[in-house]
Order: structure tokens, then C-alpha cells, then sequence
């Protein structure tokens, strides 16, 4: 604990972080898991195949059809989670965020886990 609180203490919320006026705290992960078993993060790798395959993905006709498709709920997260979800890259990070805190047993509004 004594990690978490020295992250808490050395890391306050800025800008889009700040989820909570009354708060001024943000979950910090400090046990994650390690790079090759991490599949939420471990593409960002700087790898220049993953990001031309990315770009012809999220330029695709399907993706582009998805996402307006699907563009209510990405439009839900945005109003619940404070963040513009421009992408999969953002949507990824939110459910990272609530996975974390989830994990830490944090206290989450009944809204968070509900399937849409």
C-alpha cells in the first residue's frame, strides 16, 4: 500500500485525468502485468508494422461503419467517462482504467460494468 500511496501523493490528476471535483486522486497502477503477457498495452511497442496495419484498420470502410454504428454508446462512455473516445486506442485505455479499478476493488457506479 505504501506505493500506492506514495503514487497517489507524487501523481494528482490534471486536466482530462480529474474525474471527481471533490478528489484529488487518480488510479495509479503499480503492479501490472509484464510487457509480453500485457495484451492491453504491449503493441504500443513502437513497432511500425503494428501501426501501418492500425491505420489501415481504423481507415477501413468496416471500422468507419462500426463506429458510427455503435457511435450512442461510444457517445455514453464519453458523457460517463469525462474522455473523447476518438478510436480504439482511447477505448482501450478506458477499459484498462476500469479493469485497474475494478482489480482494486474501487468503488464503480452500476453503470460501469453494465453490457449495452
Amino acid at each position: 500500500m505504501s506505493a500506492e500511496l506514495l503514487a497517489a501523493g507524487m501523481f494528482p490528476p490534471s486536466g482530462n485525468e480529474i474525474w471527481n471535483d471533490e478528489l484529488d486522486w487518480q488510479p495509479i497502477p503499480i503492479h501490472t502485468k509484464h510487457i509480453s503477457q500485457d495484451y492491453v498495452h504491449g503493441y504500443f511497442n513502437n513497432c511500425p508494422q503494428y501501426e501501418q496495419l492500425y491505420r489501415k484498420f481504423t481507415e477501413s470502410p468496416e471500422f468507419k461503419y462500426q463506429f458510427e454504428k455503435n457511435i450512442d454508446f461510444v457517445r455514453y462512455l464519453e458523457l460517463n467517462s469525462g474522455l473523447k473516445l476518438l478510436g480504439t486506442e482511447e477505448l482501450m485505455y478506458l477499459i484498462d482504467r476500469l479493469r485497474m479499478e475494478k482489480e482494486k476493488c474501487l468503488v464503480l457506479s452500476n453503470s460501469a460494468f453494465t453490457s449495452h
